[in-house]
């Protein structure tokens, strides 16, 4: 495990790969890195804040964004869904309950 290797691990860990990932693109096995963490206890809580920093990124883009009225409106649909999320609901006519025909075994088409 060279310091290159390490180094082409941390960047795949920081732009959210998973160990897989990170190890198919610093091109070593899943066993090497495991090896690499257990000779270098510290190295797994490293990697857990590395993998972090996509999230982190994204969630400034959004804060650094929320004076934009699309970027407002999108936060407050997710963060206070009760209050601001689009809802849709299906009925039938005259707002009376949709019923749906169940048919196990055979085409409900006809």
């Amino acid at each position: 495990m060279t310091k290159e290797t390490v180094g082409k691990l941390r960047q795949a860990f920081l732009m959210g790969c998973d160990v897989t990932e990170a190890c198919a693109f610093a091109e070593i096995s899943r066993d090497t890195y495991y090896e690499y963490c257990k000779k270098n206890p510290d190295f797994p809580t490293k990697v857990e804040r590395w993998q972090q920093n996509p999230i982190l990124k994204a969630k400034a883009t959004i804060y650094g964004n929320l004076s934009e009225r699309e970027t407002a409106k999108w936060y407050l649909e997710r963060k206070k869904k009760s209050e601001f999320a689009q809802r849709s609901e299906l009925t039938g006519a005259d707002g009376e309950e949709l019923a749906f025909k169940v048919v196990h075994g055979e085409d409900s088409t006809g």
